[in-house]
């Protein structure tokens, strides 16, 4: 699953990722769900928390790559 954060708020149900580093690398720490929510069946294997715009460069750049 691959989950594009290009909310502004917009999204009643599904709150902005919150990123962390560990070791300089981004770690999720909260959201897009409720993180009390252990029903949720929302599991997330990709987070661009860049929203459209980095969508659109990884897609862009692995065109161009291949």
């Amino acid at each position: 699953m691959v989950y594009v954060d290009s909310s502004q708020g917009e999204l009643k149900n599904r709150q902005a990722v919150t990123l962390g580093y560990l070791e300089d690398q981004p770690v999720l720490i909260s959201g897009p769900g409720d993180d009390r929510d252990q029903d949720d069946p929302l599991r997330l294997d990709v987070v661009l928390a860049g929203g459209y715009r980095q969508y659109c460069e990884i897609f862009t750049a692995a065109a161009r790559d291949r």
